[in-house]
């Protein structure tokens, strides 16, 4: 009896020390594409493959640059935008999708642009570092193929230390906690860039590589909530892939959703604010979906367009900027018999916007999903329950939190054809 009832706790202080020694154990290299996160800055396993192995995801080393007229972009496309000591470049997102991170040069400065396709980040840095001592020393970054927060992990080449995109800081190896400098950067159509930057210059689709810059490989991926890979931390505030802008000023962080940019900003497209004890100005295009931020005096501050997600997984102690509320939709809380309808009203400023019949039930919830996430931060108070796979009747109103801007109704058809095969 006595051994029975020791057998227990010696069985329990084996495992205790077999889960101490593989924690006290280095890390395998090949676990994380052949580079050393020990003593890394972000928890160990937090780091996660993405699928492509180191350089998998090549890196643009050489680019080359044509004039507007040679671009060969549609109006609607988008881009990473900069301008940097008089010069204007603009980065097809077309081709980062593809590479993620541009080594550049622009008046003899070396930049990283870089683009995270996972969390719609699109950022400038100068690709350099300051020793106490001598000159500063210029760097070059491939792409690791780890993520952190679902963000993308970049290289220096000469040291092999991680660098985080949304951190903007080295995470491990031996540039660890050095900090880049970022640079004021645009994410907005490319018939917006063109019209405000005429000579502007644009990457080549004359990369080297052979890649289909055609398509989007992540097309299906912005229409859904789901996420690829897990963060640190999550906030349902609002939906994970809403559209913001993330600003941080003097240690605080505030983000813009674009849905409650639709109803601060005034007639021009404006809103005056106050972060960190720094006057700023956001500029919002709703038309061009996309926004910038200037200090009072009118010059540009570096900021990021991200995923809700993204951002929140970063800054958890993030501000948010609420909705005004407008009473746009008061026509729409009527309970009575309502017409056969297959769009979703938000306001006037909103739009509409039109859902395909769901042929799935599946499909069905990614719309509602994506409903949630795309008027402002709202709430699913009621649908209606049968027994058939999909509602007959209307889904019901989709109420609005104590932010919201407005009601939202989603109704679905009464009679949902046969999927075609």
């Amino acid at each position: 009896m006595i051994r029975r009832s020791i057998l227990p706790v010696v069985l329990w202080a084996i495992s205790g020390v077999a889960a101490a020694q593989a924690r006290d154990r280095p890390p395998d290299p090949a676990e994380f594409n052949g580079f050393d996160v020990r003593d890394a800055l972000v928890p160990r396993d937090a780091i996660e493959r993405g699928g492509p192995p180191r350089d998998g995801i090549p890196a643009l080393d050489h680019p080359k640059f044509v004039p507007a007229a040679r671009a060969q972009l549609k109006p609607e496309d988008r881009v990473l935008g900069l301008v940097h000591k008089g010069m204007a470049r603009a980065y097809p997102v077309r081709i980062l999708n593809w590479h993620e991170a541009v080594n550049d040069r622009i008046g003899g400065d070396a930049l990283l642009v870089t683009y995270c396709p996972l969390c719609g980040t699109g950022m400038a840095l100068r690709a350099a570092v300051q020793p106490a001592q001598g000159a500063a020393r210029e760097l070059s970054f491939g792409i690791s193929g780890l993520l952190f927060n679902s963000d993308v992990l970049l290289y220096d080449r000469a040291t092999q230390s991680l660098l985080s995109q949304l951190r903007e800081q080295a995470i491990s190896g031996p540039l660890k906690g050095t900090r880049l400098v970022a640079i004021p950067l645009e994410h907005t159509k490319w018939q917006h860039w063109r019209e405000r930057f005429p000579a502007t210059e644009v990457l080549s689709f004359d990369t080297g590589f052979s890649r289909d810059y055609q398509r989007d490989p992540y097309a299906d991926y912005a229409l859904v909530s789901r996420l690829m890979f897990p963060v640190q931390h999550t906030d349902e505030r609002i939906g994970p892939k809403e559209w913001v802008l993330g600003l941080s000023v003097a240690g605080v962080h505030k983000e813009y959703p674009f849905h409650a940019l639709d109803t601060r900003v005034d007639r021009n497209g404006i809103l005056e604010d106050r972060i960190g004890g720094q006057r700023v100005r956001i500029r919002y295009d709703a038309r061009h979906r996309t926004a910038r931020v200037e200090n009072a005096a009118g010059q540009p501050l570096p900021s990021v367009m991200a995923y809700w997600f993204a951002w929140a997984a970063f800054h958890a102690d993030t501000a948010v900027l609420p909705c005004m509320p407008c009473g746009c939709a008061k026509g729409l809380r009527s309970s009575g018999s309502i017409p056969r309808i297959e769009t979703m009203h938000v306001s006037p400023r909103h739009g509409r916007r039109r859902f395909d019949r769901p042929h799935k039930e599946e499909h069905m919830k990614r719309q509602i999903e994506f409903v949630r996430g795309a008027a402002a931060a709202l709430t699913l108070v009621a649908i209606a329950a049968h027994a058939q796979p999909y509602p007959s009747r209307v889904i019901r109103v989709i109420e609005p939190a104590a932010d919201a801007c407005c009601t939202l109704l989603v109704m679905t058809p009464r009679k949902v054809p046969a999927p075609r095969p």
